[in-house]
């Protein structure tokens, strides 16, 4: 079995929350069954001392602290709950204050990760945005995160459960572009969710609000655009067999259309793409183009790299894949070793 302490590990995927009750209730929300990452999931709700304790035992020197928010779920949960005799004034009043109470929730939330990375520099944070906020509110949330609390990007960007509809938007809707522009500007990464969408979650019929083709568009509408393809466009569930193979094809396809673009293979493995498969898609994009992120907490991070590094990757492609660092350098090139671990700031 391979030594975990002989590689230097960055897990490009995590999700984290402040209490339980936020992981609890988005794992909920997005429910992975077992028969689609069969002895891959945890028992975890993204809390810091959750993520801390499997960072420790996987030898995960730093991760991106990523957050997630069902924002479309959120409003029309919320929206349905409204009284049915409401005026068209009262009604559009009380939408926009379930919106102002969901932008609130999301500027906290982004808060809270830029903190937690301050006092724990192992984390580096990510912010969340979404239309509800109006395409200035988004453009200054980016911006004041970046500038003043120490952000380094936008993701996790999920298009399917984005904006006031149960349909979600289609990641080239014009409502986005403050996202893509501001990010463009500020030159940072964005990271949005690619491939076949989960089930909608009333019609469990699957969305395409973030397949490839959607990011041609994005991309030539901001080609400074710096960006990674989460999951590599991969699906692989088990209800839609269909999907697997269209997905896959188009996620290779898209990475090989844009040279510049970074591939994320988050969770792959966990949700039962054959280890095979994987190889072969890391060898035919380049692994120098490979970042790996777990998608913790739905994915169990330790089970992800144990199968990386029992697998025919060869020593140098599987360093690149889990050394991969902010910058897109390989860890090395920073000074830092395997094991290493960040140190806390003076006073921590």
């Amino acid at each position: 079995m391979a030594n975990f302490k002989d590689y230097l590990i960055v897990d490009t995927h995590m999700h984290l929350f402040p209490h339980a009750e936020a992981g609890r209730g988005l794992r909920t929300k997005t429910f992975v069954p077992a028969a689609i990452a069969p002895g891959f999931g945890t028992e975890s709700f993204g809390t810091i001392p959750e993520a801390l304790e499997v960072m420790d035992r996987g030898n995960i020197s730093q991760a991106f602290a990523l957050g997630g928010m069902p924002i479309m779920q959120m409003r029309h949960t919320r929206v349905s709950k409204l009284p049915e005799d409401l005026s068209d004034e009262e009604r559009a009043k009380a939408e926009k204050e379930i919106d102002q109470f969901l932008t609130e929730r999301i500027q906290k939330q982004n808060r809270w990760r830029c903190n937690v990375a301050k006092e724990n520099p192992r984390f580096i944070p990510w912010i969340l945005v979404d239309p509800i906020m109006g395409p200035e509110l988004m453009r200054q949330e980016i911006k004041d995160c970046v500038i003043n609390h120490g952000a380094k990007g936008v993701g996790e960007i999920s298009a399917d459960l984005m904006g006031r509809t149960m349909d979600g938007l289609m990641a080239n809707d014009p409502v986005l572009d403050p996202i893509w522009e501001t990010a463009a500007e500020l030159d940072v990464f964005v990271l949005p969710h690619f491939g076949p969408s989960h089930p909608h979650p009333v019609t469990e019929k699957p969305m395409r609000n973030n397949e490839a083709e959607f990011y041609d568009d994005v991309l030539a509408k901001f080609p400074k655009l710096k960006i990674v393809e989460l999951h590599v466009n991969t699906s692989h569930d088990a209800r839609w067999p269909e999907l697997y193979k269209f997905s896959r094809d188009e996620g290779i396809a898209f990475a090989k259309r844009h040279p510049n673009v970074i591939c994320d293979i988050g969770s792959n493995l966990g949700y039962g793409v054959p280890l095979e498969d994987l190889i072969q898609l890391i060898r035919e994009i380049g692994a120098e183009r490979i970042i790996w992120g777990s998608d913790y907490l739905w994915i169990n991070p330790i089970m992800e790299i144990e199968t990386l590094l029992e697998s025919d990757l060869t020593e140098k492609e599987k360093r690149m894949i889990l050394a991969a660092v902010l910058g897109w350098r390989q860890a090395e090139d920073y000074g830092v070793k395997p094991g290493a671990r960040p140190a806390r700031r003076a006073g921590k």
